[in-house]
């Protein structure tokens, strides 16, 4: 009896915590997620409700947090913490300069909400934790950030790249539609005229790339 409802009360903390991250999720997807049956999720819903959590329920499409409504943060466990450490150190050495500085900053933020054993910890191991990239893939172009936010935006870029097979640069006017790591990152995107599909890499540093540039739509 104390394991069921230890259980329930950890799946209510995770429902609150998912709840907060998405826009809209249905009590299919979200029973999916818990490995539970749709009417323990009714039930898990409603249990927030009645503790005065504002859960909306858009009829069709279902459930989501109040718009502006914010919990303070969950503790994290210490495999959480090592895990977006872990992540903190890929996307220093797999993105970009700005990108890595979100991600410096970001968890700082969560550095400074751990508790003192837990921050202590996370020195302690991270020194032994290392992201070793790929060779020859320093001094890379700033494109990360930019990319995205056209990918959120729907904006078309200018690309100036060096093809693997080509002696000069190309250029190319792309709306992108998504980021890819490989060997090397690759942007997924359409024709400003087409509808076709187009992908290039901008990972590497050759001479003849230029960064993104907005042309507007």
């Amino acid at each position: 009896m104390i394991d069921n409802e230890t259980n329930r009360l950890s799946r209510l903390v995770a429902l609150l915590t998912l709840l907060q991250t998405k826009r809209i999720l249905t009590a299919t997807e979200l029973a999916h997620r818990f490995s539970v049956s749709t009417c323990t999720m009714y039930r898990d819903i409603r249990t927030l409700e009645q503790a005065g959590i504002p859960v909306v329920t858009q009829e069709g499409k279902g459930y989501a947090m109040l718009d502006g409504y914010r919990l303070p943060p969950v503790m994290f466990t210490r495999e959480e913490d090592i895990a977006l450490l872990t992540a903190e150190k890929l996307v220093a050495r797999l993105t970009d300069a700005p990108t890595a500085q979100l991600s410096n900053a970001a968890m700082d933020k969560l550095r400074a909400a751990l508790r003192r054993a837990d921050r202590d910890h996370l020195e302690t191991i991270d020194p032994h934790i290392q992201v070793l990239g790929p060779v020859g893939q320093t001094n890379r172009p700033n494109a990360y950030q930019p990319l995205v936010t056209a990918i959120t935006a729907q904006r078309v870029v200018h690309l100036s790249y060096r093809a693997a097979d080509a002696d000069s640069p190309i250029s190319r006017d792309v709306e992108p539609i998504g980021l890819s790591l490989s060997q090397y990152w690759h942007v997924v995107g359409r024709y400003s005229l087409s509808d076709g599909r187009y992908s290039a890499r901008f990972g590497a540093a050759r001479s003849g790339y230029q960064i993104p540039v907005w042309l507007g739509k």
